[in-house]
């Protein structure tokens, strides 16, 4: 444990430390002795819009490719999956974007149904979402053909959680899914 989040907090400095040399840091002024009772002023100031997670997300994606290592252990893969889905949710502005959507595009034909699943049910929230379906339309035209091929996997839950997300797209995405996407869906209901 301490080896990995020491190696965690030496990628997370290098990222921290190239940032830093492109852009000078803003400071506030802080009371040498602040007053009790009253609240502590931090020296760093963070843009307000950007999450602690985006810090975070990004230093490991930036440490992962270093060193070119995939998961091997599909509960790591649901738990990052399942966990980029509710960012996307909850800050749709900072990962509600191509360069996060294709991690949750890759997975959905991965060899294992847990990861398939939470894949599934990741992009089930964001097309629930009128407002976030808007953002989706490229997503949706390169990973249309393999969301509609779900319907037909080996694995009874992911098939189901395939059928469902089609029905949401259907509803929430005018003009999307054609009759033959829907064609392929009748026989299985």
């Amino acid at each position: 444990m301490y080896q990995t989040r020491k190696w965690f907090e030496d990628s997370f400095n290098r990222g921290v430390k190239k940032k830093a040399a492109k852009r000078p840091l803003k400071t506030t002024p802080v009371a040498k002795y602040p007053k009790k009772g009253s609240q502590v002023v931090h020296r760093h100031s963070r843009k307000q819009s950007e999450p602690p997670a985006n810090d975070l997300f990004n230093a490991a994606k930036a440490a992962k490719s270093d060193m070119q290592v995939k998961d091997v252990l599909p509960e790591i893969r649901a738990i990052c999956i399942e966990e980029i889905g509710c960012w996307m949710q909850s800050y749709s502005t900072s990962f509600l974007t191509d360069s996060y959507l294709k991690y949750i595009g890759w997975t959905l034909h991965d060899k294992h149904r847990e990861v398939r699943v939470k894949c599934v049910k990741a992009l089930k929230g964001l097309y629930g979402n009128r407002d976030l379906t808007a953002r989706l339309e490229l997503f949706t035209g390169r990973f249309k053909d393999w969301m509609v091929s779900m319907i037909v996997d080996r694995e009874y839950s992911v098939a189901v959680e395939a059928v469902r997300l089609l029905i949401l797209i259907l509803k929430n995405m005018e003009g999307v899914l054609m009759d033959v996407d829907c064609e392929s869906v009748y026989p299985i209901v």
